[in-house]
């Protein structure tokens, strides 16, 4: 029988140590395997009852941010706006604000980032159009003391219900209804509902600009209806009642 050569003969050391490399190699992925499954399953995690982190972002299929949640959202990549706000903010496939639920300083109108009024800030839900202005929503203001419901127009409100622990222009609580408006014109009441801080309760139906129906009745239960004129600058009182233990 033929002598292997040397080479062959190291050629089947080689192969031995490299099995036995790979014996090693297979154990610890075995063992590594073991200890991260281990580390998913194990009681010990899913029992954590909290996760701390600055900034929590689920992105969709394309990688675009759809939901971000942080006390500083700001300088995300793929999100139009740069301006910051806090709390949780859902996206739109654009990368537009679409709904916002926390703290919101600022606030797109017309395409305009503005502060919103008094330097205030909400504390709520606001939802956007696709363009990422603001269409309505309900929130706190800490400065005003005010809680207030809206839903809006393209640039400005159109129903707003509020309650002002002080008082809202001179009112405590109230209903606002406002007719559609183009850029730059006043204001356009049609319907107003509410109580002042004298305790009167007013009703009010507005032609903007014409003329104004306002049925009003106080503390003390005197009430009357009465019709304002704009164009003639002239008020009518309609009825008026007085209650008899005044």
């Amino acid at each position: 029988m033929e002598t292997p050569s040397k080479e062959i003969l190291d050629i089947k050391k080689e192969i031995k140590v490299l099995k036995k490399k790979n014996l090693v190699l297979g154990i610890l992925n075995i063992v590594v395997i073991s200890v991260l499954f281990y580390s998913f399953t194990s009681n010990k995690f899913n029992d954590q009852k909290e996760i701390i982190t600055e900034r929590l972002v689920v992105v969709d299929s394309a990688g675009s941010p759809r939901i971000v949640i942080s006390s500083a959202i700001k300088n995300i990549e793929g999100r139009k706006e740069s301006f910051a706000l806090g709390g949780v903010l859902v996206l739109d496939e654009n990368g537009t604000d679409r709904v916002i639920m926390g703290a919101t300083p600022f606030v797109k109108i017309e395409d305009q980032i503005v502060k919103r009024v008094h330097d205030d800030v909400s504390y709520g839900v606001h939802f956007n159009d696709n363009l990422g202005g603001e269409r309505g929503g309900f929130g706190f203001y800490d400065k005003r003391k005010l809680a207030t419901f809206g839903l809006d127009y393209n640039g400005h409100e159109a129903l707003n219900m509020f309650a002002a622990e002080d008082n809202y222009y001179g009112i405590k609580t109230g209903i606002v209804m406002q007719l559609p408006r183009e850029q730059g014109e006043n204001m356009k009441q049609s319907i107003f509902i509410g109580s002042d801080t004298d305790g009167a309760s007013v009703f009010k139906l507005s032609s903007p600009g014409k003329a104004d129906l306002r049925l009003m009745i106080d503390s003390t239960a005197n009430a009357e209806l009465s019709y304002y004129d704009y164009q003639l600058n002239k008020l009518d009182n309609l009825i008026s009642k007085t209650h008899l233990n005044n």
